[in-house]
């Protein structure tokens, strides 16, 4: 299994020896980058760990994947009503992280339930892009080992189409075990920070 870590804080993991995507030079111009074509780097069919300590970047992103045509689902441990205002469509399914008691609530135990959900919007959308914000929420009502295994269940319901999924991680705040994890059982691929800050910005 790969996972393809877009790295959006400043100075970590300095010490880790990533492998590096290079971008292509067709998406620049000149010193500027070309929002549109630059974000071509993700590619279908693949699983995005998104390293930052607010969902802004991962929001951008699925902003940019909606204006080209595609549908989404986000799944967040913030209220959605909180989440969507910046959102450039309404007509985007939500559902919230939460024990509440609400229709459109997912309970942070309810990890069946949660990949049930997906699945079934893959299966409606092929080209649908998936955000999944609160992975540190999850991982105090489950271990590690539960998370690593949902992570390798999306991505296998991923792989067979041409669906994107993004994953919003604070890894200062998810803990060492689940990262031990990634890095242990996975190939890990680094976007350098300052590309994919121009691409969002």
């Amino acid at each position: 299994m790969k996972f393809n870590i877009i790295n959006l804080i400043d100075n970590f993991d300095k010490s880790t020896n990533y492998s590096t995507i290079q971008v292509p030079a067709s998406s620049q111009t000149g010193n500027q980058f070309d929002l549109h074509s630059s974000i071509d780097f993700l590619k279908n069919s693949q699983n995005y760990l998104i390293f930052e300590n607010r969902p802004q970047g991962a929001i951008k992103l699925l902003n940019i994947l909606l204006k080209k045509g595609r549908k989404g689902i986000i799944i967040t441990r913030n209220h959605p009503d909180k989440f969507g205002q910046n959102l450039i469509s309404n007509k985007i399914d939500m559902y919230w992280l939460s024990s509440e008691d609400f229709d459109y609530v997912i309970r942070p135990w309810e990890i069946n339930l949660l990949i049930n959900t997906v699945e079934e919007f893959v299966k409606q959308n092929n080209r649908g892009v998936i955000l999944l914000n609160g992975l540190e929420y999850l991982s105090t009502y489950n271990n590690s080992k539960v998370i690593f295994n949902m992570l390798l269940r999306m991505n296998n319901i991923v792989m067979n189409t041409d669906a994107m999924f993004l994953i919003t991680i604070d890894p200062i705040a998810l803990g060492n075990q689940f990262l031990m994890n990634i890095k242990s059982n996975s190939e890990i691929i680094k976007m350098t920070p300052h590309f994919i800050k121009e691409v969002i910005n």
